[in-house]
């Protein structure tokens, strides 16, 4: 017989019931207090078990067989010829590749669990969650994005995880597609625990380097400051720009965009909806074609949240609320920040030229704002302010201990990780 997978299931009831599951070699006993069930798949190896499916039950005392649903789906099915239903919600359209292309359900070791307060509870009651190992940053542009960076980092390298970095460069060969073959020392089958750095992003190549059980989440940003900050960051490296004369360029680009701009002129995206590219799609596409929304709600599928880089704190606690860690884990400063003085002043005729002229990227920053607040009211907002609050307070005593205090060259314990 191959290897055994066990896990422990919560039951209620007296009776001593054997269970198979129909078409699985399934072997389970329930008792009053638990369930203990193994898989012994004949390629052998762990699988675990989870969520809700439909079992064969037989009642020892009356030998009379039922159906019932309890707690038993595998998340992941690596053996050959075992087919299980169901998989949950934020594994949808995961593991396409061959078996050799993905990896195993779980990489990392358990850390010890945190107390997360419920959505739904008083704020007397908490409950224990486990936290969340295998995070997956999509990393766009310009959207305060180094700073989530730097608290994967330390995160990461506080637990000892394994970071899927590029090879030879800061970036997954961007703006190619992202190819799990330029992960560093990367070969079929590897497991890594953190993918972070910035990429053209493939769900299906993705999800090939991490577990199933991966948290995906991103950040936005209004599309008006975006594409002013993109403007002035890479209009050296657009070709398209260097023909506009006098000193505020950009003003003279949303006057007339079409002059100065080419789909297919080298960098050019970086001119219009660069939200729409990074995320892989056409973002040379108008607002209101079909394909627009469709990408979209692909991307709600896709991703367990998506933060908004003008509610950076609040964003910060919903992932923290998201991946059960604490808010030790994601104090920050801000990295990458632009001089005041610097930045383009739009007047409101030129902001709605913005808009209109990223008007994917619009439309996308629209919908995810509007979920972003629906998660916001779902923790309440009461409760947000405190932990924002307290967010704050926390980041103040860090700013005293790792800048008054860490002039020296080795920074004192628990400082951050520079990007």
């Amino acid at each position: 017989m191959g290897g055994l997978g066990t896990r422990t299931h919560r039951a209620s009831g007296d009776k001593s019931l054997d269970i198979r599951l129909h078409g699985g070699p399934l072997e389970m006993s329930l008792s009053k207090d638990r369930v203990n069930s193994r898989m012994t798949g004949e390629a052998g190896g762990v699988i675990p078990l989870e969520d809700l499916g439909t079992y064969s039950v037989r009642d020892e005392e009356t030998s009379r067989r039922t159906s019932t649903s309890v707690g038993l789906v595998p998340l992941s099915l690596p053996h050959q010829g075992l087919n299980f239903p169901g998989n949950r919600r934020h594994n949808t359209g995961r593991r396409k590749g061959s078996q050799e292309d993905t990896c195993p359900l779980s990489k990392g070791r358990p850390l010890k669990k945190n107390l997360s307060m419920s959505s739904q509870s008083t704020s007397s009651q908490s409950e224990e969650c486990s936290p969340r190992v295998n995070p997956m940053f999509m990393k766009t542009h310009k959207t305060a994005s180094s700073t989530v960076l730097n608290i994967l980092f330390r995160f990461g390298e506080k637990h000892k995880l394994k970071f899927a970095f590029p090879d030879g460069r800061n970036d997954f060969f961007y703006p190619s597609p992202f190819l799990c073959s330029k992960v560093r020392d990367y070969r079929p089958g590897d497991c890594f625990n953190i993918v972070c750095n910035h990429m053209r992003f493939d769900h299906q190549e993705v999800a090939k380097v991490l577990p199933p059980d991966a948290a995906y989440f991103t950040i936005l940003r209004n599309p008006v400051d975006l594409f002013e900050s993109s403007f002035h960051y890479y209009q050296r490296d657009v070709p398209l720009t260097w023909r506009i004369d006098g000193g505020n360029k950009v003003v003279k680009f949303l006057n007339n965009p079409q002059s100065f701009y080419s789909p297919q002129a080298y960098n050019s995206f970086y001119l219009k909806n660069l939200l729409f590219f990074d995320f892989g799609f056409d973002n040379n596409l108008e607002a209101d074609d079909p394909l627009v929304m469709m990408n979209i709600h692909s991307l709600s599928k896709q991703f367990d949240l998506v933060l908004i880089a003008e509610y950076f704190d609040e964003s910060l606690i919903l992932l923290k609320e998201t991946l059960c860690w604490t808010t030790e884990d994601i104090l920050y400063f801000k990295l990458n920040a632009r001089k005041s003085s610097s930045v383009s002043r739009l007047t409101p005729e030129l902001r709605a030229k913005a808009l209109q002229w990223n008007g994917a990227d619009w439309r996308l920053y629209q919908h995810f704002n509007a979920t972003f607040w629906a998660r916001v009211e779902e923790f309440g907002r009461e409760r947000m302010k405190r932990e924002v609050k307290e967010l704050n307070r926390r980041n103040a005593e860090m700013k005293v201990i790792c800048i008054e205090y860490g002039g020296a060259q080795i920074a004192p314990a628990g400082c951050f990780i520079s990007v």
